[in-house]
């Protein structure tokens, strides 16, 4: 599956991508390397099933309708079985409308200024051309987009014009997934203006009952937003901002409806435009319509800028690169391949903890050492418990990621106080929820595969060998997984490993952290970076060879450089300044790492491929001697980039690393015994 793509280029380094004939959705919005779109499932979720990423449109309504029948007027109208691209949430209910991913829009024009300094997109579709579209919504009407990206603005303006003799009613919106991509949501803060909240029931359909709130700035931390709003005034801003980055959506005109929606450590969060409140189409409630002869137009902006000076916010780490390189204005023609890396499941919302250290979940505060740890250790079990138990079955495959990963994380926890703890309880429970992870199949491993193969073909679009069978088979591949994951038959084993990690997390409390203070990390913090510089000297031996590293070499370190990152991060309140440097370093390596070991599990795909073919005398008609040659090149710029950050990191003896840790913890949380 591949589309064409449009990019446009502000002159300022701002880019932003578009897929005509997927919804003409924007699938990147990135400056300088770094991506302020999440990406979620990536376009192919997005254009199978429906599943957002990016900055949708959704069309004619935005989020839920309470029923499936209604009407506008004299014309009634009923969303059918089976209707064109119509979406259910958990609830059954219609959501988001019914262009989501469609094929039908056409591109007016794509132009840049004669100054490069900013460009343009205008495309259109005539709704009442198509009958499936009419069946669910029967206003016949031709709507039009324009992108405009000037500066670190983009501008979205909206018209609907009314074909016949039928008024149309206005209820859609806009979903921007938005990220910082240099930081945590920990760190982040959130700005929303004056405006009315709307009750919602356990459906998130509007009661009816609203109450006035009044402009507020909070931090995100985890918090689980998903609200609903109407009496926006024109120009009202929505914000994110975390120490250098400021996203604001800013409502300038014809939306007086919105959403905010974070899920709970989702790395994203969307300021939703909407012309009307969700079901409005159904209630009636504050829904507005233009008339035959007329025009609405509504606009909203995306800028990138920099935080106010008022914001205090701490430091963070990447959460995904950027999909797009920066390239010349108004460029056509670029190959957006089927789907994104990176997928963050909606989490279902959890209690709010009464604890102010819960302002930072998952970091170690300068309250009873003991008791912080204790605090975090129980956060991650409840975090996985709940992802397994709670998950739909259409997200179970992201649910077991999630669980896996907090499990991780609660190793490297164990590991950073294994001197404190005492080796014995240390190989207990390490074993116990590293055989919990391991008991949960990862069902990632196709969708890593079909997402490396495009990401490869992306990235060398001219030197790319025409591989559509094999681009076929992992899709595919793909697929059969994500229906494996969805089968009930999984429910036993889930269920099991959820009440493993439970009962794990019950002995927490009997944890022997006998020592306190900075005596429960050293020992710890000081065998894991070690180790680190150990993995590291290995790789750098096979590298400065001329060769590249084995794969269980690159998989060891990066093991050990996610290690050290969780325990930075753990720390990372000792000194968030001093820190935010070599977190962010450490999250990138990661990152670079993990992209180099998926490359490797594709090459030994493409082994497998070779033997098959070998084993069975048939011929493979594709050429993957040179798409082996690009894989490598790849993982060769990815060592170009990775090692000397890796140096940097490892740069230190372990003991005096230990020892500046260990001193900024001293300085934090006894200042005064710091300076005797």
């Amino acid at each position: 599956m591949a589309f064409k793509a449009i990019r446009l280029d502000s002159g300022s380094g701002l880019s932003a991508t578009f897929v005509p004939g997927a919804g003409m959705i924007c699938v990147s919005l990135a400056s300088q390397g770094k991506e302020y779109l999440d990406q979620r499932g990536g376009l192919g979720s997005y254009v199978e099933s429906a599943s957002t990423m990016g900055l949708p449109i959704l069309y004619p309504w935005a989020n839920r309708l309470a029923r499936d029948s209604w009407k506008f007027g004299p014309r009634p109208a009923r969303i059918n079985p089976g209707a064109y691209r119509v979406r259910r949430d958990e609830n059954g209910l219609a959501i988001h409308g019914t262009l989501a991913a469609s094929s039908f829009w056409n591109v007016a024009t794509a132009s840049a200024d004669e100054n490069l300094d900013s460009a343009s997109l205008k495309a259109s579709l005539d709704f009442g051309a198509y009958p499936e579209l009419l069946d669910t919504f029967p206003f016949p009407h031709r709507l039009e987009l324009e992108f405009r990206l000037s500066g670190r603005r983009l501008a979205v303006k909206t018209s609907v014009t009314p074909v016949g003799e039928l008024a149309v009613p206005l209820a859609y919106g806009f979903h921007p997934y938005l990220t910082l991509p240099d930081s945590e949501r920990g760190d982040w803060t959130v700005e929303m203006p004056d405006m009315t909240s709307l009750e919602t029931d356990s459906r998130h359909i509007p009661t009816g009952n609203s109450t006035a709130v009044a402009a507020r700035t909070f931090a995100l931390a985890d918090q689980d937003l998903d609200d609903a709003f109407t009496g926006v005034s024109e120009g009202a801003e929505f914000a994110v901002s975390d120490s250098d980055t400021r996203v604001t959506v800013t409502f300038e005109r014809g939306y007086r409806a919105g959403q905010v929606y974070a899920p709970a450590d989702a790395g994203f969060i969307c300021f939703e435009p909407m012309k009307a409140p969700t079901n409005a189409l159904v209630s009636g409630r504050d829904l507005t319509s233009v008339q035959p002869g007329e025009t609405d137009v509504a606009e909203f902006t995306i800028e990138i800028g920099e935080p106010r000076r008022s914001q205090q916010t701490g430091a963070g780490t990447p959460d995904s690169a950027s999909a797009v390189t920066p390239g010349a204005a108004a460029t056509a023609a670029a190959v957006v391949t089927t789907p994104a890396r990176g997928e963050k499941r909606k989490t279902t919302s959890r209690p709010a903890d009464p604890d102010p250290a819960t302002a930072t979940r998952y970091r170690l505060g300068r309250g009873d050492t003991a008791s912080e740890i204790r605090r975090v250790a129980r956060g991650r079990v409840e975090s996985a418990v709940s992802n397994l138990r709670e998950s739909p079955p259409e997200e179970r495959a992201e649910a077991i990621h999630t669980a896996r990963k907090d499990m991780k994380k609660l190793r490297s926890l164990l590991t950073l106080i294994r001197g404190g703890i005492g080796k014995k309880t240390y190989r207990k429970e390490t074993r116990h929820f590293g055989d919990a992870a391991r008991s949960l199949s990862d069902t990632r491993d196709a969708e890593v595969l079909a997402t490396t193969l495009a990401s490869v073909l992306e990235d060398y679009p001219d030197d790319a060998p025409a591989v559509a069978g094999l681009v076929a088979d992992l899709n595919e591949g793909r697929r059969a997984v994500s229906a494996s994951a969805a089968d009930q038959s999984l429910d036993r084993t889930i269920r099991q490993v959820a009440d493993d990690i439970e009962a794990g997390g019950r002995r927490i409390d009997d944890w022997p952290l006998t020592s306190s203070g900075w005596s429960l990390f050293d020992a710890g913090l000081e065998r894991a970076y070690r180790g680190g510089r150990k993995s590291l000297a290995a790789v750098g031996r096979q590298a400065g060879r001329g060769s590249l590293p084995e794969p269980d070499e690159i998989h060891t370190l990066r093991k050990r450089v996610k290690e050290h990152w969780y325990e930075l991060r753990l720390l990372r309140d000792v000194w968030s300044e001093g820190l935010k440097g070599p977190i962010a370093e450490a999250g990138r390596l990661a990152e670079l790492l993990g992209d180099y070991n998926d490359l490797s599990v594709l090459l030994e795909e493409l082994d497998r491929r070779r033997e098959r073919d070998e084993a069975t005398g048939v011929s493979e008609p594709e050429d993957l001697s040179a798409l082996v040659d690009l894989i490598e090149h790849k993982q060769s710029q990815i060592l170009e980039e990775g090692l000397p950050i890796a140096r940097r990191l490892y740069a230190e003896e372990p003991g005096a690393f230990t020892a500046r840790i260990g001193s900024y913890w001293s300085a934090w949380t006894d200042p005064a015994d710091a300076q005797r």
